[in-house]
């Protein structure tokens, strides 16, 4: 197996086959299933950065790799990683050292972050425009590791075969259609739906996503949010996720920005340990 371009290995490939066993019978889980299996792999090394090592999740089939949530932790001074993935069994640990992302909470080092952990490619992005619906349904997709999950029961009528990420993520609960049956993929989305769409986000991760009661939000226009809206932005709040990312006024209606969009992004995945 050839390595991963422009990274370099940690650890050689290693391959998990996860299934259920009850006496003779073996039963293999379905992808969605996986998603509560946490795969914990011991480096056996003292010297690693968080920062820039990566898992990439290794299709045979096309010879590709691709992220997957990853969380390293050090135990007794040794290093070990969480790999949360509902898609792959054959994984490869690498680090990308070029890239040494110093205040992750910035936007240029936000992008550079994602793109250590092969989340983001340059291309995806302009950074200062609004995002799309599309945009923010790509992201959230790929950052739960769930590119090669099947909408099973999802279709929207707007939808490209291209664009099937928006029907795997209105499966899993992170976006909702139109009642006539849409997408609408190309429509800006605003600030308060980003909050809703990161919300659900956190839901199917099973991180805390309970608001708290204590927590105030303190926006200017705070009444402007919509009602559907508060508790998710006051959950958002709660655990400092919108944290200097609008300044003193919310404009709850406004379309988010890319730059936005994926500040608060590498965080959430920082809180629910998908990412260092």
């Amino acid at each position: 197996m050839a390595s991963p371009s422009g990274l370099k290995l940690l650890v050689q490939p290693l391959r998990f086959n996860v299934q259920w066993v009850a006496g003779e019978q073996k039963l293999k889980l379905d992808q969605e299933e996986l998603n509560n299996v946490t795969r914990v792999i011991n480096l056996g090394t003292k010297d690693l950065d968080p920062q820039t090592a990566t898992v990439l999740g290794f299709n045979e089939e096309t010879r590709t790799y691709s992220y997957v949530p990853a969380y390293f932790v050090q135990d007794k001074g040794q290093w070990e990683v969480r790999i949360r993935d509902m898609q792959y069994s054959t994984y490869v640990i690498a680090s990308n050292e070029q890239i040494n992302p110093l205040d992750n909470n910035s936007l240029i080092n936000s992008i550079e972050y994602m793109q250590s952990k092969q989340l983001l490619a340059l291309h995806q992005f302009k950074t200062g425009e609004p995002i799309t619906r599309g945009g923010v349904a790509q992201l959230l997709v790929s950052a739960l590791g769930a590119n090669g999950i099947a909408a099973k029961d999802t279709t929207f009528r707007d939808v490209t075969e291209e664009q099937s990420y928006a029907s795997t993520a209105a499966h899993l609960g992170l976006v909702k259609g139109y009642a006539d049956g849409t997408f609408r993929a190309d429509r800006q989305v605003t600030r308060e739906e980003l909050a809703s769409m990161i919300h659900r986000t956190i839901q199917f991760a099973g991180g805390d996503s309970v608001a708290n009661a204590s927590a105030k939000i303190s926006y200017l226009d705070q009444d402007s949010i919509s009602p559907w809206a508060t508790a998710q932005v006051q959950a958002l709040t709660s655990l400092n996720l919108l944290q200097d990312t609008f300044g003193t006024s919310f404009e709850p209606k406004k379309a988010a920005t890319t730059d936005e969009t994926l500040m608060i992004l590498v965080r959430t995945l920082r809180s629910i340990e998908y990412v260092n």
